[in-house]
């Protein structure tokens, strides 16, 4: 499972459409994250992200319940991307996706349980 996220060179994703890509064997799922998390944008920034990995690179790997996020999601295909889509993509996702398919896809909340039937 590979995970891209892109942002703009000032280190935000609020205005920026398919900037989100998880690929899965052969599928390159496509959304935009501005539209997911708006509502958390002051906790949800690329910078942050990149941030958090370092210190655990550093070896400050012990996490607690406040800084960990349980999520149990199922994607699902709403529609292929055009080609003026794909070619409109930032490259770091293009090079990762090139011969698979594409599709833009739904996110929806699930239980644990339902995962795992």
């Amino acid at each position: 499972l590979d995970v891209v996220m892109h942002s703009d060179k000032w280190g935000g994703w609020n205005y920026l459409d398919k900037n989100l890509m998880i690929k899965s064997a052969n599928y390159c799922y496509i959304s935009s994250i501005r539209s997911r998390y708006m509502r958390y944008r002051d906790k949800f920034y690329p910078l942050d992200i990149a941030f958090g990995i370092q210190e655990i690179e550093k070896g400050n790997d012990i996490t607690t319940g406040e800084d960990e996020v349980e999520k149990h999601i199922i994607l699902v295909d709403t529609r292929s991307l055009t080609e003026e889509e794909v070619e409109n993509l930032h490259p770091d996702i293009q090079s990762r996706c090139r011969g698979s398919t594409y599709t833009y896809y739904d996110e929806f909340s699930a239980t644990k349980d339902q995962i795992e039937d």
